[in-house]
């Protein structure tokens, strides 16, 4: 074996090893926006539900009765794992905006909203 193959044995090991490295951020990374995506999508369908949780019950009641609706709004967001923290009744529209707690060192609070209205 001449000096210059004797000089390069394993190189390809330390190539191999970057290539390894490497895939294993992407994959960190990809798997770290995916969590981020699948709170983003349960903390809109806890909105969604919440609104129309309330926007349901001023649909039963004669005339606007906003202390039920948020009331219904807020076990319809905790019972999807988050928290109602705004819930604002006009007539026979609702807005509500919930946020979903991290659960994680990293993760952050997740906020979403929705809109409903009675017959529409």
């Amino acid at each position: 074996m001449n000096d210059r193959a004797r000089n390069e044995r394993g190189g390809m090991a330390v190539l191999v090893l970057f290539v390894v490295v490497l895939a294993c951020v992407c994959a960190a990374a990809l798997a770290a926006g995916g969590h981020q995506a699948v709170r983003r999508a349960r903390v809109e369908a806890a909105a969604d539900a919440s609104a129309l949780a309330a926007a349901d019950v001023l649909a039963g009641t004669l005339g606007a009765d906003s202390g039920r609706a948020c009331a219904a709004a807020a076990a319809t967001a905790a019972a999807n794992s988050a928290v109602l923290t705004r819930c604002r009744v006009e007539g026979e529209h609702v807005v509500v905006e919930v946020a979903l707690a991290g659960t994680g060192t990293h993760d952050q609070v997740v906020r979403g909203s929705a809109a409903a209205s009675v017959g529409r």
